[in-house]
């Protein structure tokens, strides 16, 4: 389906946005039936999330055209505004700010947990600690943790700290590391590609197994015929017992805003007061306007 040279350039799928199934080319998802469950919408909308592949299979993640290509249009009731407000309240409350330089100020007074007890960094030990980092080459002209400073504590090749802070050095270590660097983000080049997860091994061309996949590889077509004068009779019967066509009603709710609405009452939504709620029935026929006849589509 990803070749240029196939014609079929839209596929609708129904209720396929669940666990197990994974498509990274969903650009639209339509809503069609109201559900209140978040978990699900979560993962929904995160199937529509993924990077987009090309015909080779790769990933669209070039930055010229990532943000153009990879659009995901979401067509949804209004009960989807309180599913985004909540997920973005969410979102800001459970993420931190995290610090992006290793300067003096950012050590002084931090707590460090060592094995012997917590110790508090003082102005001079901040001082030395940011000496060593750039003595090292561990940070950059604007006080940010380099690449050198991660690939040196991957192979365990850090340089020693100065005596007096060497008994705390894991717990430095630690505190170095919870500065933010491009660095420690995790490496996408193994992703840009789609992997085969289901490879071949010796068992396929073992004669007993071609045998059986001789017999099961085969695709099937069936074929339903039905009898359209039995069809009809059947049908016609069917509705004439079981069918009970309730009368359209519609909820008529009416309300009045206060004399005097302050910008606090407008936000919790307290401006506006409901005076009377009738239900209405809707008496007019629908067989005057239905177009579409059922017995004349059957052959």
């Amino acid at each position: 389906m990803l070749s240029l040279d196939e014609p079929t350039r839209f596929i609708f799928s129904h209720s396929a946005l669940r666990e197990g199934w994974d498509n990274p080319n969903v650009f639209v998802i339509c809503a069609l039936k109201h559900s209140d469950n978040t978990v699900s919408r979560r993962q929904e909308v995160g199937r529509g999330l993924r990077l987009a592949v090309n015909q080779s299979g790769d990933r669209i993640d070039d930055l010229a055209i990532v943000h153009q290509v990879n659009v995901l249009t979401v067509i949804a009731g209004e009960s989807y505004k309180v599913f985004v407000e909540a997920l973005q309240k969410d979102i800001s409350a459970s993420l931190s700010s995290r610090p992006r330089v290793a300067n003096e100020d950012y050590f002084t007074n931090k707590i460090l947990r060592t094995e012997h007890g917590e110790v508090v960094v003082t102005k001079s030990m901040a001082k030395q600690i940011t000496r060593y980092l750039i003595k090292n080459d561990y940070v950059d002209d604007k006080d940010r943790i380099t690449d050198s400073y991660h690939l040196a504590a991957k192979q365990g090749a850090l340089a020693p700290l100065p005596l007096e802070l060497a008994p705390m050095a894991a717990a430095i270590h630690q505190a170095i590391a919870t500065v933010f660097s491009n660095a420690q983000l995790p490496e996408v080049d193994n992703d840009g590609k789609t992997t085969i997860s289901n490879a071949l091994n010796d068992n396929f061309k073992k004669r007993e197994f071609q045998e059986l996949w001789g017999k099961i590889n085969q695709k099937a077509i069936y074929t339903v015929k039905f009898e359209p004068e039995e069809l009809i009779r059947k049908t016609i019967l069917t509705l004439d017992l079981s069918l009970q066509v309730a009368p359209l009603q519609y909820l008529l709710v009416k309300g009045e805003q206060a004399e005097q609405a302050t910008v606090e009452a407008l936000q919790k939504g307290g401006a506006f007061r409901v005076k009377e709620t009738t239900t209405e029935t809707h008496a007019v026929s629908a067989n005057s306007i239905v177009e579409y006849d059922l017995l004349d589509r059957v052959p």
